[in-house]
């Protein structure tokens, strides 16, 4: 029942739960009527006993505490109360691209700028990941970027993230870890194939996200991950399928999607600068001020059903997973941040 006290913050309600964790509304208070209202992440209860699972956790989430950049999410706090782990997190008053992709009825893609946007936005955080943590993110998909109402892209869930050059090698030194984490129909091969990851991983993943986003259709996200990966194999799309306006990024997408890891940019700053180059006469603030607008409007939208929801007369139901998605194995499941139901596995 809500609301509980959990050490020195209040757990308001519960926004989402995964596999792995649950995503809860908190406020901080502090002395003179000072509050916070921020997000805590808790290991589910059966989890906490597996040792294996809490030392993973613990390792990656001081990686994830230790990140600080404008276009991600902040994490305050990793702690432990009443034998809970937990992160303590920046709550975005804001929406996830899937979101907006999703609940948009007029408009179920975004603008060729729009997309150059959160892409630029997107590798500007994991050029510092990647070169300054040497953090690669491997989950890098539309319910990971988040906008705000100021239209602010914010990348979240870092939970999965793993050191670059350790992954192959703790990874498949690790029997309860040779699990393969991420999302099927955004993964490229070598991630699929548990091989070692670097930057070039989450490069695929993020023109990947842009093909979705510009044309408001998943290229690669099947059923089930065997149909995903299949599907991977076949022609791709290129940016200028869904817009015209696209055509000069038809090459650094495709080289972006590229299977073989060596045949794409080796470092987020070669994608982000020919996502720049497409913006350079383009008013970013317009951009923002319009992105920022769309998100607020699908706040409202999703307030409004929440609200209705919680009507004695209105019984709601959980929506059942889309056609064509299929569920991801990360390692810090959750659901867009904001939302009182966890009506889609990640």
């Amino acid at each position: 029942m809500y609301p509980q006290v959990f050490g020195k913050y209040v757990l308001e309600r519960e926004l989402a739960r995964g596999g792995m964790a649950r995503v809860l509304l908190a406020t901080l208070r502090g002395a003179g009527g000072f509050e916070k209202r921020l997000v805590v992440k808790q290991i589910r209860d059966e989890l906490a006993l597996d040792e294996d699972f809490v030392r993973r956790f613990v390792e990656e989430a001081k990686t994830t505490v230790a990140l600080s950049h404008p276009n991600i999410v902040p994490v305050y706090e990793l702690g432990v109360e009443r034998g809970t782990y937990f992160l303590a997190m920046e709550l975005v008053e804001g929406v996830s691209v899937s979101e907006l992709l999703r609940e948009e009825k007029k408009k179920k893609k975004l603008t060729p700028e729009e997309g150059a946007y959160v892409g630029v936005a997107i590798c500007r955080a994991l050029d510092y990941a990647h070169r300054r943590m040497q953090v690669v993110h491997r989950d890098i998909t539309p319910r990971n970027v988040m906008i705000d109402e100021e239209g602010q892209i914010k990348l979240i869930d870092f939970g999965i993230a793993a050191r670059a050059a350790a992954t192959s090698a703790e990874d498949k030194g690790r029997v309860k870890d040779r699990r393969v984490f991420g999302s099927p129909g955004h993964m490229p091969p070598e991630q699929i194939a548990g091989k070692e990851l670097g930057p070039a991983t989450d490069l695929f993943a993020v023109a990947v996200l842009l093909m979705e986003a510009w044309s408001g259709h998943a290229p690669f996200r099947r059923k089930t991950a065997e149909e995903s990966e299949a599907a991977m194999r076949e022609t791709h799309p290129k940016p200028s399928d869904a817009d015209i306006r696209l055509l000069p990024l038809d090459e650094p997408i495709a080289r972006a999607m590229s299977l073989d890891p060596g045949a794409r940019q080796q470092d987020a700053d070669d994608l982000g600068r020919a996502l720049r180059k497409f913006l350079q006469e383009v008013d970013l603030g317009d951009v923002a001020r319009g992105l920022g607008d769309r998100a607020r409007q699908v706040r409202e939208l999703t307030n409004a059903r929440e609200e209705r929801a919680t009507r004695p007369e209105i019984v709601s139901a959980s929506t059942p997973a889309r056609e064509g998605e299929s569920e991801t194995a990360t390692f810090a499941e959750r659901d867009e941040i904001g939302r009182a139901s966890c009506r889609e596995r990640v």
